[in-house]
């Protein structure tokens, strides 16, 4: 891949081209083409689709700026919300994860705490919790969380995991599982 780069409002700045089209920018390529895909898009396949597929998704998708700004920032190319600072950035997206692999899709995002280290083509809602209690969870590939489910601890959640809405998970799941939350409990008021 080269390193021309087509600017966009601010987005892509040589710094920020450079990386994307770099080999350390595979991530973010692979999330541009998964959210590319999921919003019934062309993958990109040539350097100038890449950019222009970047550029759709930061000026459409509040949740894909919190994930550039997340992997920009690992990967030390810039400060987040320098990069197109007049589009706005959920503000109750919080992404503080050790890694995350490519393909991540963060469905609304809003209400949404993203720690641990997170393996590739995970999907996250709203109000979901990734987080930290007496440990960071450790997330495989293929995961998948339901509105409103929360993972926290020193848990490790295996590959092929999906995980229905409103569950609490404190344990490890094993792979090639499906995670229901409990019954109703119904009590009457007095």
């Amino acid at each position: 891949m080269g390193t021309q780069v087509e600017q966009g409002d601010g987005m892509i700045t040589a710094e920020v081209g450079n990386y994307l089209l770099s080999e350390e920018g595979s991530d973010l390529r692979e999330d541009i083409a998964s959210w590319l895909d999921w919003r019934g898009e062309e993958p990109p396949e040539t350097d100038r689709e890449i950019t222009r597929g970047f550029v759709l998704l930061m000026r459409a998708a509040p949740p894909f700026r919190a994930l550039v700004d997340y992997r920009l920032a690992k990967a030390k190319v810039v400060v987040g919300r320098r990069m197109a600072p007049k589009l706005p950035r959920p503000d109750s997206l919080f992404i503080a994860a050790l890694s995350i692999g490519p393909r991540c899709r963060i469905q609304h995002g809003h209400s949404t705490w993203i720690m641990g280290t997170i393996g590739s083509d995970f999907t996250i809602r709203h109000n979901c919790t990734v987080g930290k209690h007496r440990g960071l969870p450790t997330i495989g590939n293929h995961v998948e969380m339901g509105t409103g489910s929360v993972i926290v601890g020193k848990v490790t959640i295996g590959d092929n995991v999906k995980i229905a809405p409103c569950v609490a998970i404190t344990s490890d799941v094993p792979s090639n599982s499906t995670v229901r939350p409990m019954p109703y409990v119904i009590t009457p008021r007095k």
